[in-house]
């Protein structure tokens, strides 16, 4: 009988990169929640709308870590968010390319271009998602950059290990070394929000960090 095994690497050690992965992602997909993983446009659509509850966003300036072709940035376009400035980053040349061209007011650069600026909010949306060597040294190294970066607070999600099913392909973490991460590296001023669905009639299977500054008096 033959017998047929499943491959031992992950998409993205077969792409060779993550950088490989998500430019055939965008050859493939183009202009669409697909290119950056999310299985849905209303899913991906929830997810921003509990992040931007991080805090009023009126004329802040917004970094947007791992911007993909810049939907973060038409989102909150939709949302009548008047913001002052945004900047998104991304290590895919071609997003970039795309995302400039598409928003010739915005920002765009890959994150050894960016500059010292400072920024009032900074935002992760999937960036945490995808299974690679060293996931949690990543998001670690990221997110304490960003809020150094980050003059108000940052928001951030990511898959959690509250779950009944897991994807070989996705990372995912434990909400409580998250929270107490940042609580212990970062900021007293936290929130770890698990109440929220991104799929109807499903448990919650990712969290969201609000990580502050100063005390959050908007809440």
């Amino acid at each position: 009988m033959r017998r047929i095994f499943k491959p031992d690497k992950t998409k993205v050690e077969q792409a060779g990169s993550i950088e490989n992965y998500y430019q055939a992602l965008f050859k493939k997909f183009g202009d669409s929640h697909e290119t950056v993983r999310y299985s849905s446009k209303e899913g991906q659509l929830k997810r921003y709308k509990t992040l931007i509850k991080v805090g009023d966003l009126t004329d802040c300036t917004v970094l947007d870590f791992g911007c993909g072709v810049g939907h973060f940035l038409e989102f909150l376009h939709s949302q009548h968010q008047s913001i002052e400035k945004y900047t998104g980053l991304e290590i895919v040349p071609e997003m970039l390319t795309f995302a400039r061209n598409k928003y010739p007011n915005a920002s765009f650069f890959s994150p050894t271009e960016l500059n010292k600026l400072s920024y009032d909010y900074g935002f992760v949306s999937g960036t945490f998602n995808d299974k690679m060597k060293n996931n949690r040294g990543f998001w670690q190294d990221t997110i304490v950059d960003l809020f150094s970066k980050c003059k108000r607070g940052i928001a951030f999600n990511m898959m959690s290990t509250y779950v009944d099913f897991q994807n070989r392909d996705l990372f995912y973490e434990n909400p409580e070394y998250v929270f107490k991460f940042v609580k212990n590296n970062l900021t007293p001023y936290v929130t770890l929000r698990h109440d929220f669905e991104t799929k109807e009639n499903t448990i919650p299977f990712e969290f969201v960090i609000y990580a502050y500054k100063f005390p959050n008096h908007e809440a």
